[in-house]
């Protein structure tokens, strides 16, 4: 069975149109100059299983722990202006 374009979601397309509103609107309370620091954030965190049943999950293995866990890796890359953090781009992984 095909899916139409309707059907389709770009959570990408998204979460940049979010971040682009949330940054106007945090900007307009000037709180970049209140606290005078930004900085552009990447994190990789690990994501534990949380049902019975999930499809592509893997051994992950967590670098603050120093262990292995089953379940996901997310990446995050986003923004922070001093007071709030703004996510860009996100992206689920699995290891080998």
């Amino acid at each position: 069975m095909q899916q139409n374009k309707a059907n389709k979601f770009n959570e990408s397309m998204f979460l940049a149109l979010f971040a682009k509103r949330f940054g106007s609107l945090i900007n307009k309370r000037d709180t970049l100059k209140k606290h005078g620091i930004t900085a552009l954030i990447g994190n990789d965190s690990p994501f534990h299983k949380a049902g019975k049943m999930m499809e592509n999950i893997s051994m992950v293995h967590g670098h603050v722990t120093n262990n292995f866990i089953l379940g996901y890796k997310i990446l995050v890359i986003g923004y922070w202006d001093g007071g709030s953090f703004i996510p860009i781009d996100f992206s689920i992984h699995r290891e080998k």
